[in-house]
Formats: structure tokens, C-alpha cells, sequence
């Protein structure tokens, strides 16, 4: 899966869409970047690429989130 943001009036938009597996840098946490829920507790992760990096979320709801400010939620991983 991968990301692309779209800003179209200042309200940030997600496409996402099957693709072949990237190399991307493993996510290194066993929670949800945005919410902080554990995941696998509202089922499988939802499970992005971004900028090289394997990103999941608890759920598909939290990515709309994440846009809006990705530097954000990626500090969290330092």
C-alpha cells in the first residue's frame, strides 16, 4: 500500500492503493502511530508507506489524521 497526500483547498486528502511491496523501513512500534491503541485489537493494522517508512494504524481512520501532518506523528518514531 502506499500514501499520496493531496492538498486541495487546505483539506488534506488520502489515496490509497494496492502496489507492489516497497523496501520500506520496518515500523518499529506494536502500537498505532496516531491513536496509541495496540494494534491488532480493532484487527489486522492498517498499513501505509511513507517516505520510506512502513506506517501503521489501528484502523483506516486514523490515516485521514496522519495527513494532515505527517512530521507530526513521524517524530514519534526517533
Amino acid at each position: 500500500m502506499f500514501l499520496e497526500i493531496i492538498d486541495q483547498l487546505n483539506e488534506p486528502k488520502i489515496v490509497v492503493a494496492a502496489a507492489t511491496p516497497c523496501a520500506a523501513k520496518p515500523y518499529p512500534l506494536d502500537t498505532c502511530l496516531v491513536s496509541g491503541e495496540k494494534l491488532d485489537e480493532m484487527g489486522k493494522p492498517f498499513e501505509i508507506g511513507y517516505e520510506g517508512q512502513q506506517i501503521q494504524f489501528c484502523c483506516k481512520n486514523c490515516a485521514p489524521e496522519f495527513a494532515k501532518d505527517p512530521a507530526k506523528y513521524l517524530s514519534k518514531l526517533k
